[in-house]
């Protein structure tokens, strides 16, 4: 049989000679639709969060674009408030001088260290998602979201739209006027939100385990054929 190294020359010499092949990434089969608002609420109370908040889920770091999104937030007239799950990350005190800075302490809600068995029920509650990162490699939060029939509005950069599709509301990243605007217009459409949880959940399923399996047996068997 080969060894190792020269499987690994093939595998190299297939990609760079052939026309690549994508495998997109998934994420836990947990991050579901959960109907129970009972179990929902509990884990609300657990974090002292309130029934109604927009949410932004990713570390605290320049790439994420926190500080755009706290301004944008300030501009929006009476939202609810604004719950930040994720560590902090480099450089990330400019983004609690924009809290103080805008007078947001009492509107923006800091959590981290929340399981991902409990982030399903953040997904599940809130109203949408606002994820306006400056880059992405791929943009779980966005998909989890996705999973669970929640609301996106993301960056139209890097490998967001190709990750959310047609279900996502898509921003500037550095536009204040528009992240206010877009936002607005889901926290204010209640049809829209339902539109786009059923889009949502139909473009999470191209990311299914199930589908991620099937990619990488095709994958093996084309690269058998070459060998």
């Amino acid at each position: 049989g080969k060894g190792n190294d020269q499987v690994r020359f093939e595998l190299s010499w297939y990609a760079l000679n052939q026309n690549i092949k994508v495998i997109y990434n998934t994420d836990s089969p947990h991050f579901k639709e959960i109907k129970d608002i009972t179990k929902i609420r509990k884990v609300l109370m657990k974090y002292k969060l309130p029934e109604r908040f927009l949410l932004f889920v990713g570390k605290l770091e320049p790439r994420k674009n926190l500080v755009n999104l706290l301004k944008a937030y300030s501009r929006m007239e009476s939202p609810p408030p604004l719950v930040v799950v994720g560590g902090k990350g480099w450089n990330y005190k400019e983004i609690f001088q924009t809290v103080s800075e805008y007078n947001l302490g009492q509107r923006v809600i800091f959590t981290e260290g929340i399981d991902d068995s409990d982030l399903v029920y953040l997904y599940n509650a809130a109203e949408f998602l606002v994820f306006p990162s400056l880059y992405e490699g791929f943009g779980l939060p966005a998909l989890e979201a996705m999973m669970c029939g929640c609301p996106v509005v993301t960056s139209k950069v890097a490998s967001l739209p190709e990750v959310c599709g047609s279900a996502a509301l898509y921003v500037n990243p550095k536009n204040l006027e528009e992240m206010e605007r877009i936002m607005e217009k889901v926290l204010r459409n209640y049809e829209l939100r339902k539109h786009m949880r059923s889009e949502g959940l139909k473009q999470a399923s191209k990311f299914s385990q199930e589908k991620l399996g099937r990619s990488f047996v095709e994958l093996f068997k084309e690269l058998s054929n070459e060998a």
